[in-house]
């Protein structure tokens, strides 16, 4: 079993998103790429500390590449 592998949950431990949940899209040598907050975001993989959930990331992709309406400004 990987620590780091697609589709696992993750706690961050270093930089602006210090405490917050995260789980692993992609992983390329030493970058990962996370999904945090609906965004897709770069991470160093020592900044992360695995959890033994394990998520399918599929349903998460079509959650965060769907585009939303910006706001129409009501005058």
């Amino acid at each position: 079993m990987p620590a780091i592998e697609r589709g696992r949950v993750c706690f961050i431990s270093r930089g602006r998103r210090t405490g917050k949940k995260a789980v692993i899209s992609e992983v390329n040598e030493n970058i990962a790429t996370i999904i945090v907050d609906g965004k897709k975001k770069k991470c160093s993989i020592r900044h992360l500390f695995p959890t033994s959930e394990i998520v399918d990331v599929s349903k998460l992709e079509k959650t965060t590449t769907e585009r939303k309406e910006p706001k129409k400004k009501e005058k």
